[in-house]
């Protein structure tokens, strides 16, 4: 679960990189919608609690969290 998360929040990154450079939307839009998804999946199966405790991981080994 925990590197599906990374994949999903790099993802993130380079769209977001994209859409500052471009002020196109599309990929943005596309990589926010799979977190949320995969973020409300995770929650629905596991636990918030769960979810939050891989975040924190993910952020001390330097991804940002949105």
């Amino acid at each position: 679960m925990k590197n599906n998360y990374k994949s999903l929040l790099k993802d993130y990154e380079v769209a977001s990189k994209h859409y500052q450079a471009t002020g196109e939307a599309k990929l943005l839009g596309i990589a926010i919608n799979s977190l949320l998804d995969f973020e409300s999946k995770v929650a629905q199966l596991w636990s918030y609690s769960e979810l939050f405790e891989v975040q924190k991981e993910i952020m001390n080994e330097g991804l940002q969290v949105i």
